[in-house]
């Protein structure tokens, strides 16, 4: 019994250090992408989109920067777009959706004028 009991404590610690890893490389990626897109860590808002086909694939940012979807994904992801979540499509693709739970700058993607 007291080797199951030690097992499981060493499973515990081993599952515990692997969460503690995983945390600190999800904050690194997420200054990562903070440091590429805005140095400053300036929250930013998306004035405009442009479609390919029906879906939108890129997006103007208010300082006139133009990113791609999967730079606008990881931008929400990184906090620095508000208003703003990831969405995960049928086809397990992601997007960028609003976020109608919360935020001070919800729009209507759709909405917005095409460049």
């Amino acid at each position: 019994m007291d080797k199951l009991q030690n097992l499981y404590q060493q499973t515990q610690q081993i599952a515990q250090g692997l969460q503690d890893l995983q945390n600190e490389q999800q904050g690194q990626q997420q200054q990562q992408v903070q440091q590429n897109f805005d140095p400053k860590g300036e929250k930013r808002c998306i004035v405009a989109v442009r479609y390919y086909g029906s879906a939108i694939n890129q997006y103007k940012l208010d300082d006139g920067t133009v990113i791609d979807k999967p730079q606008a994904i990881d931008m929400v992801n990184a906090g620095l777009l508000p208003g703003l979540a990831v969405g995960v499509a049928r086809d397990g693709s992601e997007y960028v959706r609003d976020n109608a739970r919360g935020g001070d700058q919800i729009t209507n993607l759709a909405d917005l004028p095409q460049f």
